[in-house]
């Protein structure tokens, strides 16, 4: 097996020197011995920082190259959550990678009905709290849900109590009309104050209140946020707009006059002819599969989603391409 280099994917490779070890049929106390020599750069800096007693046990010596490397549960969970197929991958493979990532996400021990019932409880504990209060819980990475509910505690004790810390997606239980006996509130059983003429909030059906004042719609914000921040959408909108507006500058100058934008909100003004004008070029780039929006004569608007990923925007910038050169 060849030596670790800069741009192995550490965890691919540490995977298939466990699978060669098992194919030879290694003794598991030789593993970090075989293992040892192929180490470089930061993995072989984790083994010399390790304790003497340790760095002869395989598992502790890649726990330790996994933390050098910043690899952790949450790592794989994310990947987990993100996980989209390869080009040429096969079903098969797909399931096997699936798999493996669910397995270093729930710690290696798919087996424990314990194990995989924590992991899946304290990810769901922690997606319902508050922003702020989720990321001061993460930095004391409890291992389960009831430490993270202690956690939870302390902070709200710390804020003296105050509950609008404790929770993200709980609704306050407070009445909001009178109740027809079954639980539900009825526009003819609101208070006085009510008004039947005030709007229904299409958010929340049965509760006669102005849209911007409505508790769900709030709630569904929150949530957003809490998805942008979580998968990291502002930053690929900012990579990947970046991205974009390099490759359209690269379009000829004497049909694409100026390329601007920032972030995935960007346009192109294109020099107006007899020959074609935006509204002329968007109609091509739907033939050819891409939907733009013309503006102002000579403005196409280019508004790619936030989960836009870099293979995505290069091809959509081969089909703009294409239909530039078309005319």
């Amino acid at each position: 097996m060849a030596k670790l280099e800069e741009q192995d994917n550490i965890d691919h490779y540490l995977t298939t020197f466990e699978k060669l070890a098992a194919a030879c049929e290694w003794p598991k106390e030789d593993w970090a011995i075989h293992l040892i020599p192929l180490l470089t750069g930061k993995a072989r800096s984790a083994f010399i920082a390790m304790d003497p007693e340790n760095n002869m046990d395989f598992d502790k010596l890649k726990e330790a190259i996994l933390k050098k490397y910043e690899i952790n549960a949450e790592t794989y969970r994310a990947q987990f959550r993100a996980l989209e197929t390869n080009q040429d991958e096969t079903p098969q493979e797909l399931y096997v990678r699936l798999k493996d990532l669910f397995c270093k996400w729930v710690k290696y021990d798919s087996s424990s009905k314990e194990a995989l019932m924590e992991t899946m409880v304290l990810e769901q504990y922690l997606r319902v709290l508050y922003p702020e209060v989720r990321t001061w819980v993460k930095e004391r990475t409890p291992s389960t849900a009831a430490e993270a509910a202690t956690l939870v505690e302390n902070f709200v004790a710390a804020h003296k109590g105050s509950k609008r810390y404790r929770y993200a997606g709980v609704l306050d239980r407070q009445p909001w009309g009178k109740s027809d006996g079954a639980g539900k509130v009825t526009r003819a059983q609101l208070a006085p104050s009510e008004s039947p003429n005030t709007p229904i909030c299409v958010m929340c059906p049965t509760l006669a209140h102005p849209l911007r004042t409505s508790k769900a719609l709030n709630l569904s914000s929150l949530y957003s946020l809490t998805v942008l921040e979580e998968e990291k959408l502002a930053e690929n909108a900012d990579k990947m707009g970046h991205l974009l507006r390099t490759e359209l500058m690269k379009l000829p100058n004497d049909i694409v006059t100026t390329v601007r934008g920032k972030g995935l909100l960007n346009a192109i003004v294109i020099k107006e002819t007899t020959d074609y004008d935006a509204w002329k070029v968007c109609l091509r780039l739907r033939d050819n599969g891409l939907l733009a929006k013309p503006t102002h004569g000579d403005i196409i608007r280019l508004a790619p989603p936030l989960v836009i990923k870099e293979d995505e925007i290069r091809e959509c910038v081969d089909i703009i391409q294409r239909t530039i050169l078309s005319f």
